[in-house]
């Protein structure tokens, strides 16, 4: 009984270290084809529409869409930072619930936003949500992963990447068949 014991261990063992080294792998493929090795910031911007995380009116209806004429991230890896800026308006074209322009910060442990007067106030509750934002884009996803001993499983010709964070969240990634990112996925929690 003793040497079947030994056996399973060290094949459960072995079989780890394969693993481990099949997602360094993927990973190191992946940044590269994305072009993320050596990168330490990065700027995003765009247009669109965006959605007030659980503020609908009726728990049964969607939540309210808002157009975002404006959407500037400048992303910083080395310093683990993010300055987002958000241009918004209702449908009608009013002012939506904080306002129409947004600035949301984090750097570290520390987050504030800056009001419409360019006052900036603290905001030590976004900290954790703006740092998984930050780990979300495509080059933090990969940085994270790494650091994190994700987990690769194949499904069809995309590789889905596991891995769980400090702080106890799982965050997933899809690698599409030429190792680049398409999407990222986590739970918040959010209390309403």
């Amino acid at each position: 009984m003793k040497k079947l014991i030994v056996c399973v261990l060290v094949l459960v063992f072995t079989r780890a270290v394969v693993i481990g080294q099949d997602a360094a792998a993927t990973l190191d493929a992946a940044a590269r084809v994305m072009g993320t090795e050596n990168l330490t910031s990065i700027q995003y911007l765009g247009t669109g529409t965006s959605y007030n995380l659980g503020q609908a009116i009726d728990a049964s209806q969607p939540w309210p869409p808002f157009i975002l004429k404006s959407y500037l991230a400048d992303v910083n890896y080395a310093t683990s930072a993010m300055r987002l800026e958000t241009d918004r308006t209702n449908r009608d074209g009013s002012a939506p619930f904080g306002g129409i322009k947004q600035i949301q910060l984090v750097s570290g442990a520390d987050a504030w936003n800056i009001g419409a007067n360019g006052v900036a106030a603290p905001a030590p509750a976004a900290v954790a949500e703006r740092q998984l934002n930050l780990l979300l884009t495509p080059a933090g996803f990969i940085r994270a992963a790494k650091a994190n001993n994700a987990t690769v499983r194949t499904q069809g010709s995309e590789k889905i990447v596991t891995f769980t964070t400090s702080d106890r969240r799982r965050v997933q990634g899809t690698l599409n068949s030429q190792n680049v990112l398409v999407k990222t996925d986590t739970i918040l929690d959010n209390p309403v």
